[in-house]
């Protein structure tokens, strides 16, 4: 997945935009930020900043800063803490990206309980 679809869908499930292209394009919808591309949360601190605090009421962010072989990573815990609650690490080049990449992993992983839960 490139950075900007991260941006892209960093921005419509976790931040709340409605982006009208299937394949993650712009303008997003009207009751968005009109014409303008989302934030680069995959690839600056400031836009890291911007996803933990959106996940934060939920998740907390656990950082694993070493650039070792498999390089930086980030996993999100769900609040309150209980003993299976820590997703799986999600490694990237650099910590906002697997940041990002570990906020869609926590999402995803949501949808999938909450459609479990309707059968």
């Amino acid at each position: 997945m490139d950075t900007r679809e991260i941006d892209a869908r960093i921005a419509e499930q976790v931040m709340g935009w409605l982006i009208e292209s299937p394949s993650y394009g712009w303008p997003p919808h009207a009751d968005t930020f009109i014409g303008q591309a989302p934030p680069r949360y995959s690839t600056t601190w400031e836009g890291m900043g911007a996803v933990i605090e959106a996940m934060r009421d939920a998740y907390s962010v656990e950082m694993a800063v070493s650039y070792g072989r498999l390089g930086v990573g980030a996993r999100m815990r769900r609040r309150p803490h209980g003993p299976t609650d820590g997703l799986p690490w999600t490694y990237a080049d650099t910590l906002p990206r697997a940041v990002a990449l570990a906020a869609l992993r926590a999402v995803a992983v949501e949808a999938l309980e909450e459609g479990r839960g309707e059968e």
